[in-house]
């Protein structure tokens, strides 16, 4: 089995890197998502910041980085902030 997960993009984030999803190799199985979260930003330097700002889900849940761990064959999206008025 491949050591990867599938990274989704959304909004302002698809638009700036110029995809909805991708894959992405694991250094580590499971890996801390906080540990992912930061090598998402160094290989998409254009959504670093932004990457402060959003959420993430796991598999369709809203997970903390901190918290989780995330496995080969993860969906892992990020979520940036939605608003209404």
């Amino acid at each position: 089995m491949k050591q990867e997960v599938q990274l989704r993009f959304f909004a302002g984030l698809r638009e700036k890197i110029g995809t909805e999803k991708t894959g992405f190799k694991l250094e580590n199985s499971p890996e801390a998502l906080e540990k992912l979260k930061q090598r998402v930003k160094e290989k998409f330097p254009e959504i670093g910041e932004d990457l402060e700002h959003v959420s993430i889900a796991v598999n369709q849940e809203i997970a903390r980085p901190e918290q989780t761990t995330v496995h080969p064959g993860d969906e892992i999206a990020f979520l940036p902030p939605f608003g209404g008025g």
